[in-house]
């Protein structure tokens, strides 16, 4: 008997793996006629694209094929997370999805920052300069080539933003709240300004800050799930952590306390199931491999893509000045006793001190650019250069940590309120350069329409977006520290629910390292919390309901 059941067993598996087979061999191929599509699409009607592609040889069916990767790929994320929506969260999709769309349309084609322009003439040239990252400029070329429209990248954004949100309203929906958990997750997007113009705003943060709202949720999914390890949550987190690492390297420190958040479960499970150390480790190399998977595969193809079809190059050296120059220069305008020559020699030597003086930004990084555009700036290019110029801004540093203190507190100030009318703080950054973008747009094989499908009502929404951040009340809403706070509260109140613990611990991991590394007071830095914070407190309120309810309910029943 025990013989037929295991061949009966070992036959459906037999069964289950040769289906398996059969599944991947027809996503295969299917794939590869999708990216045969885009080849010849990219390659025939390359003349109705913004930018078209530069045809050097191989390069350009190579280049084709890379972009088609990254949006079948795209796609294919989409359709993953829109076919998990039950009932409800298709309603709440079509209902975020209609909100997001109408305000597309009136602010057509989105709104676009010197970043956003840049991406799209980077991604044209081989090798790809990726300053901005290594996929911004890929993947918004990748979206342009198959659709040749500037709005299709925001269409993009509001598409990703509204399938998020329906994913964490069907997953608070299915939690303690219920209704109530969905209905304040909707009432609070609804209200939020800079998430809607966030979504508009075509930008690298903007995906980091979308993806960080189905990475929250599934760190909520992850801790309600009881068999995790055969569960697909698993595999979830983690590409969505490997995906935040590709789009920016802070994003790295999500993957890092998502396998820390993994591995801290698995450990507490088997210390309460009394587990021997054997056991444990065996699991642990279980899991481990798991987790290892997925991010090894996702990195080899990565560097297959910037490799072979999609080539690019870093300016190391020029980035590097920008992580030091905004505290350094802080510091050579503030300092209270004269800074010695010798100090102020390896500084004056990669851009003028003069300059730095002359511009006095101390929440940006103007004067880098200044010395860029002037032919001023020499970034070292040797080992021993880099080194001594690294070792000179260190050292003001450590001698002067009370003003470096104060930089970076006035960076974190900027990058909640502007400090003047024009500085480039959202949403202000989007529409302080139209100059810039007009001439950008210019030079571009195809110009388009940056006006809009309708400019009165474009430049309505940007009127209402400046108000927003005027208005004594709204513009309360561009300020992150309250929601940092928040979060840190939920945190501290729902300690016993291990998911929102969870989510919180990643969404809030990259503040420190922004704090003390970012090189401008820009608010993008940042987005991700706004952005998600809603589904934190959404599923948090029943919860502190229900807590308030319960003493009372324990009154009246002594009492009866």
């Amino acid at each position: 008997m025990k013989f037929n059941q295991l061949r009966h067993a070992v036959g459906d598996e037999g069964i289950l793996r040769s289906r398996n087979v059969r599944t991947i061999i027809l996503i295969g191929g299917a794939f590869m006629l999708l990216e045969l599509c885009s080849l010849i699409w990219i390659s025939v009607f390359d003349w109705w694209s913004i930018e078209p592609l530069a045809r050097r040889g191989l390069g350009f069916p190579l280049a084709a094929l890379g972009y088609g990767v990254i949006f079948w790929a795209i796609c294919a994320f989409f359709c993953i997370y829109f076919l998990k929506l039950e009932r409800v969260g298709r309603r709440l999709f079509l209902l975020f999805g209609s909100l997001f769309l109408a305000a597309l349309l009136l602010g057509w084609p989105g709104f676009y920052m010197s970043d956003s322009f840049a991406a799209v003439e980077q991604g044209r040239h081989f090798p790809i300069d990726t300053w901005l990252g290594p996929y911004t400029a890929i993947i918004t070329q990748s979206v342009l080539q198959h659709i040749p429209f500037l709005g299709a990248l925001a269409f993009f954004q509001v598409s990703f933003y509204a399938l998020g949100l329906a994913y964490a309203g069907q997953v608070l929906m299915r939690g303690r709240g219920g209704r109530v958990g969905a209905v304040v997750l909707v009432v609070l997007v609804l209200i939020n300004v800079p998430s809607v113009f966030t979504a508009l705003l075509v930008t690298r943060d903007s995906w980091f800050a979308i993806l960080s709202v189905f990475l929250v949720t599934e760190c909520i999914v992850f801790m309600r799930e009881r068999e995790w390890r055969r569960s697909g949550v698993l595999l979830r987190l983690v590409v969505l952590g490997m995906l935040a690492y590709l789009l920016r390297s802070d994003g790295l420190i999500y993957l890092a306390v998502i396998v820390f958040g993994i591995g801290f479960r698995l450990l507490v499970e088997a210390l309460r199931a009394h587990a021997s150390a054997r056991n444990i480790a065996l699991d642990g190399l279980a899991v481990g491999a798991r987790v290892l998977s997925p991010v090894l595969g996702i990195f080899l193809v990565a560097n297959i893509l910037t490799v072979v079809f999609l080539p690019s190059y870093f300016s190391a050296a020029e980035y590097r000045i920008t992580m030091w120059l905004n505290p350094v220069g802080y510091i050579i305008n503030h300092a209270e006793q004269p800074l010695s020559d010798a100090d102020l020699e390896p500084i004056g030597a990669v851009i003028p001190i003069s300059l730095i003086r002359d511009v006095g930004d101390d929440t940006g990084v103007n004067a880098f650019w200044e010395a860029k555009e002037t032919g001023q700036l020499n970034p070292p290019m040797t080992p021993n250069g880099t080194s001594r110029v690294s070792s000179a801004a260190l050292d003001l540093i450590q001698s002067h940590p009370g003003l470096w203190l104060e930089n970076r507190v006035a960076v974190f100030k900027a990058a909640n309120f502007g400090r003047t009318e024009g500085d480039q703080v959202y949403p202000r950054q989007a529409f302080a350069n139209s100059v810039y973008s007009q001439n950008e747009i210019a030079r571009w094989a195809r110009p388009v329409r940056y006006e809009g499908i309708w400019p009165d009502g474009r430049r309505a929404v940007e009127q209402f977006m400046l108000a927003s951040t005027q208005h004594s009340l709204l513009r309360l809403q561009w300020a992150f520290w309250p929601e940092i706070l928040l979060c840190l509260g939920i945190m501290l109140v729902c300690w016993r629910h291990a998911g929102l613990g969870f989510a919180g611990a990643v969404l809030l991991s990259r503040v420190p390292v922004l704090f003390v590394f970012a090189p401008e007071g820009q608010y993008k830095y940042y987005a991700a919390i706004d952005m998600a914070a809603p589904i934190l407190l959404a599923a948090a309120i029943p919860l502190v309901i229900a807590m308030l309810k319960k003493p009372g309910r324990s009154h009246q029943a002594s009492s009866t």
